[in-house]
C-alpha cells in the first residue's frame, strides 16, 4: 500500500516480533513508501529480557544442565532434544507457543 509504513510491535509493547501496526504516512516521521517488515525470530536472550526468567530454575524445569541454558544464551549450538525441552518449559510457564519454529536456536550438527 502506497504512503503506509508496517512499524514492529515490538516498538510500542510487547508482542510478538511478527506482529506490526501499519501507520500512515504522516506518523512515520518522514519515511515515505518505505515498509519496514520485520520477521526475525527472537533468541532466548530476547525471551530472557521479555519474560527476565532465571537461568537455574529454568534449567531444573527444562531438566536440563544450566550450562545447556547458558550455551543457548550465548547463541553456541545444542543439540535438538535440549532446545526442545527448554522451549517446552518456557511455554509451560509462560503461556505462549515457545518451539524451534518460533524462536532462533543454534542447534548443533
Amino acid at each position: 500500500m502506497e504512503g503506509i509504513s508496517c512499524i514492529p510491535a515490538s516498538i510500542f509493547q510487547r508482542a510478538s516480533d511478527q506482529d506490526c501496526f501499519l501507520l500512515s504516512k504522516e506518523v512515520t516521521w518522514g519515511i515515505s513508501r518505505m515498509m519496514i517488515q520485520v520477521s526475525k525470530k527472537p533468541t532466548l536472550e530476547d525471551l530472557r529480557h521479555r519474560h527476565y526468567f532465571d537461568i537455574s530454575a529454568l534449567a531444573g524445569q527444562a531438566g536440563v544442565e544450566r550450562s545447556v541454558i547458558q550455551r543457548m544464551l550465548s547463541r553456541q549450538p545444542v543439540q535438538t532434544y535440549q532446545a526442545e525441552l527448554v522451549l517446552a518449559a518456557l511455554t509451560d510457564e509462560f503461556g505462549e507457543d515457545y518451539t524451534l519454529d518460533t524462536v532462533d536456536i543454534v542447534l548443533s550438527s
